[in-house]
């Protein structure tokens, strides 16, 4: 049970990395 939440963890890190690139793109390109 501790791995799995560990590599939960460590992909909600990876999709996180994603969606803020995605969203900071998104931002920038509206203003």
């Amino acid at each position: 049970m501790y791995s799995k939440l560990e590599s939960s963890v460590e992909g909600m890190q990876k999709h996180g990395a994603m969606i803020n690139a995605c969203l900071y793109t998104l931002f920038y390109s509206i203003t």
